[in-house]
């Protein structure tokens, strides 16, 4: 739905008209009994607009949380990698890693653009990479 669609539904953005010639009041539309409605199909609400909302919310509903539990578990493993090895070029290089990742979890949390399994590859890679530079970073 764009801007302007949703603005005409919310009633702040109101403009067109309807003209024609009625035999009598059941053939007349419904924006001449209403005030402020030019176009009922684009003004008012109807039950194909209530649906695709609630699609749309359903949708992202859990990809936000994976989306926040992808950010935990890369919170955790920071944490871990800075305990381990302290503050060293390992760790930025891991901050990088898990920032790039949240970026794309982000993408595919309120955006929609990756699948699960895709997001669910990827937090398995950047686990082991994760995990691989804490082996490489940790003190002989």
């Amino acid at each position: 739905m764009k801007i302007v669609d949703l603005l005409r539904k919310l009633g702040i953005l109101r403009y067109g008209v309807k003209s024609g010639t009625w035999t009598s009041a059941k053939d007349q539309p419904p924006e001449l009994f209403m005030h402020d409605v030019y176009d009922a199909k684009k003004d008012l609400v109807h039950q194909e607009d209530v649906k695709a909302a609630a699609q749309a919310i359903k949708a992202v509903g859990s990809r936000k949380v994976f989306y926040w539990v992808f950010l935990v578990v890369g919170v955790f493993f920071l944490i871990l990698f800075l305990l381990g090895t302290g503050i060293s070029s390992w760790f930025f290089l891991d901050l990088a890693l898990w920032a790039g990742f949240l970026v794309l979890a982000g993408q595919f949390a309120y955006g929609g653009r990756y699948s699960y399994l895709i997001m669910i590859t990827l937090l398995v890679v950047t686990l082991c990479l994760s995990l691989l530079l804490l082996g490489a970073a940790a003190p002989r």
